[in-house]
């Protein structure tokens, strides 16, 4: 049996919701999803901050909080939010990765160049 391949990020020291718009803005709608309302539309980090405090934030298991998005209007995410402690996690980008045109990886440290300047 292999070992199942680590796709998880840390993200600890950045917005949630500048991740969740990056991530958004860097795919594009797919099939059907073309057809939804907004698709062709970037996400601003307001519209991710609206979206996370709506009701996709979930209680975990032992006092941690998550929000795991699969298709926000057509475009795949496929990624969850995790909130561990001081750590915030961005789990399961294999899906994002394969999904996306850019990697969820490139795609944060761009965040995190753009916060460091």
């Amino acid at each position: 049996m292999q070992d199942k391949p680590n796709d998880d990020i840390d993200i600890t020291g950045l917005k949630v919701w500048d991740v969740l718009a990056a991530l958004y803005n860097s795919t594009e709608a797919l099939g059907m999803g073309k057809m939804q309302p907004g698709s062709s539309q970037d996400m601003t980090p307001a519209e991710a901050y609206k979206l996370l405090n709506l009701d996709v934030l979930e209680e975990q298991p032992e006092g941690r909080h998550g929000a795991k998005i699969d298709y926000f209007r057509g475009r795949p995410i496929k990624v969850t939010f995790k909130q561990d402690g001081p750590r915030t996690m961005l789990q399961g980008t294999r899906l994002f990765d394969r999904d996306s045109f850019r990697p969820a990886a490139d795609v944060i440290d761009e965040l995190r160049q753009a916060q460091d300047s």
